[in-house]
């Protein structure tokens, strides 16, 4: 069991922001939502003004995954959700994106949705903790070997 308490979370293909929203929800302190849709983001605002969720506590950044993961940032992130469309198969770019950019922190957990179908290729410095299969879909949670 994951303790949110004063954890940062990342938010990448955030959609309708629901797994950020779950995290604040159990204590995280803050939450980056990222969508390239301005639609799916005006969504989110909506539904955190709803929820009466500070607005200190999230940030809304529209933006591509990769353009985001390029930018220089000056957070590190406990918890990075990648959950992209199934049919673009760039979970496994976006996840080495997270690693080379230093956003994850050190004890950090990267945790990937993806088709069953699709392979995962980490750096020999990362590795599964856990791997779970639902149906069509598989979830992968990665972090840094001790």
């Amino acid at each position: 069991m994951i303790d949110f308490n004063a954890l940062s979370v990342c938010d990448i293909f955030a959609g309708s922001g629901g797994l950020g929203f779950e995290c604040l929800s159990r204590g995280a302190d803050f939450c980056t939502f990222v969508d390239k849709s301005g639609k799916a983001l005006h969504y989110v605002k909506d539904f955190a003004t709803h929820l009466n969720i500070d607005s200190d506590s999230y940030e809304c950044i529209k933006s591509d995954a990769f353009k985001f993961l390029s930018q220089e940032n000056n957070i590190q992130y406990d918890i990075i959700f990648v959950d992209p469309p199934y049919n673009l198969r760039i979970g496994d770019g976006v996840i080495n994106g997270i690693i080379e950019s230093g956003l994850l922190s050190r004890n950090g957990v990267i945790i990937a949705e993806s088709s069953f179908t699709d392979g995962i290729t980490l750096p020999a410095h990362f590795d599964i903790l856990h791997h779970k299969i639902f149906g069509t879909t598989q979830v992968h949670f990665i972090a840094e070997k001790e």
